[in-house]
């Protein structure tokens, strides 16, 4: 695709808050490729073997504890176990996580 698809705009109070483009369109536009994001094959297997959350998986592969990325993300620990058991936690919390990892957000998407 080489022209930009129609992008639909999501408001919050009347203004623009969230502009939603085709994946292809943002992958140009950053000048990824799908090849950049990265899963380590023992996140990969913890998902799939163990049936973690990816936000589970990657937490246990980067050695944080709950308590800490708790203090990173200023909630409490059981918020974060609430989390790792949710199937579909809200993308600004997935930014927040992704952030915390420093990855991108869609290393937490498998």
């Amino acid at each position: 695709m080489n022209e930009l698809t129609k992008p639909t705009f999501i408001y919050q109070d009347k203004q623009p808050a969230f502009v939603v483009i085709s994946y292809s369109d943002w992958l140009n536009l950053t000048n990824k490729k799908d090849e950049d994001v990265f899963f380590p094959h023992e996140v990969v297997s913890m998902i799939v073997e163990h049936s973690m959350t990816p936000i589970k998986a990657w937490r246990k592969y980067l050695k944080i504890t709950q308590s800490e990325l708790a203090k990173k993300l200023g909630v409490s620990q059981a918020n974060i176990n609430k989390l790792e058991n949710s199937a579909k936690p809200q993308l600004e919390t997935k930014i927040k996580i992704a952030t915390a990892f420093g990855l991108d957000v869609e290393q937490l998407e498998l």
